[in-house]
């Protein structure tokens, strides 16, 4: 049961924004400027009224950054459909298109669309049908999936039939932006709580599932 958002999906489900420290993307990926050129918080409009701004210290006074937070800069981005990405330097933001290739560079921030994250791959062991894998979210507060011992019916009775704890899983897989930097799990209910767990969290190894 995923209590909080591990990441911010957009409103649409289409896609949920991932964030990489100490990364940026590379000049040549950058949106057309001609798509912000109007925006009010362009860094070159906004440094010329204010050049003793923090934010202008550094700013070179070509590049179409945008002075604006990291949050106003998502929304700016996911206005764009060929903005895919934004970096942010120094408290200043500058969108990127799908060509981005983030590196590694001290002091930026990039966040990107991770439309895998949302469009995951989840299974199961047979005894999760009841909820199907495809529920799993992340930020979906009202999912639970369960296993434990379950009625069959038997010549009109209903008896309870086990399930091999050691065989149970359930998985889920995202794209290559997937950043997990924690699991929580929750049980509840009595006649589903397992006396122990094992959890795993890291990349996917060929050969294996």
């Amino acid at each position: 049961k995923c209590m909080e958002p591990l990441n911010g999906a957009d409103e649409t489900g289409a896609y949920a924004w991932v964030e990489l420290e100490r990364s940026a993307c590379r000049d040549t990926a950058e949106v057309d400027a001609a798509l912000t050129a109007d925006h009010p918080d362009r860094c070159s409009v906004f440094c010329a009224a204010d050049p003793a701004h923090a934010l202008c210290a550094t700013y070179d006074g070509t590049s179409s950054e945008l002075c604006i937070a990291s949050g106003p800069c998502r929304t700016v981005c996911a206005d764009l459909t060929t903005c895919a990405y934004i970096t942010m330097t120094e408290g200043r933001c500058q969108l990127y298109t799908e060509d981005c290739s983030p590196a590694t560079a001290a002091g930026a921030t990039t966040w990107g669309k991770d439309r895998e994250l949302v469009k995951h791959l989840a299974s199961a062991s047979v005894s999760f049908a009841s909820k199907s894998p495809a529920m799993a979210v992340d930020g979906a507060s009202g999912t639970a999936w369960w296993t434990g011992v379950r009625p069959v019916p038997v010549r009109g009775a209903q008896l309870k039939v086990g399930l091999n704890p050691a065989a149970e899983h359930f998985e889920i897989t995202g794209g290559a932006w997937k950043l997990v930097r924690g699991v929580k799990v929750v049980q509840g209910g009595e006649q589903h709580m397992s006396a122990s767990l094992s959890v795993s969290v890291g990349p996917q190894l060929a050969g294996t599932r």
